[in-house]
């Protein structure tokens, strides 16, 4: 009886350990680390909660997810570079205060990170990087930045027309806001341009397909 309980217990720990391996398994390689099946389903399941969506099993969300995780790598490499201080101490612990008293929709924080099956350590770490990330990109592509009288009348007249009616606002009045409208776009731009070269100056190797399923199911990942 004894042996065959012992048997039991051995046969438990290793169907485990193939079913952590299957979720834990590698699906891209950047540079010389790795991005494994579960944070794949984790960082969906935070994009989800910074949106306060529903977590959708769909064919190609998996693709996007690991698309913004490599991205991601890439990006965390570049701030290294960059010399950027990453968030201090005191700066974590306001925003995770900030967090804390935050609506997910219509729950709080604490329940919302029931619902979607994350802990506040993997929460916080997630908003942390949104928020050195959009510093990164402040300084790296925003700053020095101007808009030009000629570019700001042509996205006036854009958005307006060449005879706005008369409910539109002057140019004078519009022009802070499209003045950040311009700014956006073009920093969207040489984002995205920056990050097709950290694509291809860097090793980026998409591995085998996740199960989509452990996406949706929140215990499936510790």
């Amino acid at each position: 009886m004894l042996r065959r309980s012992l048997l039991a217990l051995v046969v438990v720990a290793l169907c485990e350990s193939m079913t952590a391996q299957m979720i834990d398994r590698t699906v891209a390689i950047v540079e010389d680390g790795t991005i494994t099946e579960s944070e794949v389903v984790l960082q969906r399941r935070l994009e989800a909660l910074a949106n306060a969506a529903e977590i959708i099993d769909a064919a190609d969300e998996r693709e996007r997810v690991l698309d913004r995780l490599i991205d991601q790598r890439l990006i965390a490499n570049d701030i290294r570079l960059t010399g950027l201080q990453p968030m201090s101490s005191d700066e974590r612990a306001n925003l995770l205060a900030q967090l804390q008293g935050q609506s997910f929709g219509s729950v709080s924080f604490a329940p919302a990170l029931r619902k979607y099956g994350v802990s506040e350590a993997q929460a916080l770490e997630f908003f942390v990087l949104q928020v050195e990330f959009s510093r990164y990109v402040e300084f790296r592509f925003r700053t020095g930045q101007t808009v030009g009288d000629e570019v700001l009348q042509q996205a006036y007249r854009a958005k307006y027309g060449r005879t706005p009616d008369r409910d539109a606002p002057s140019l004078e009045l519009a022009a802070p806001g499209l003045r950040n409208e311009v700014l956006d776009a073009r920093v969207e731009r040489l984002l995205e341009q920056h990050i097709r070269q950290l694509r291809a100056d860097h090793r980026v190797v998409r591995l085998e397909r996740i199960d989509r399923s452990a996406i949706t199911q929140p215990g499936r990942v510790p």
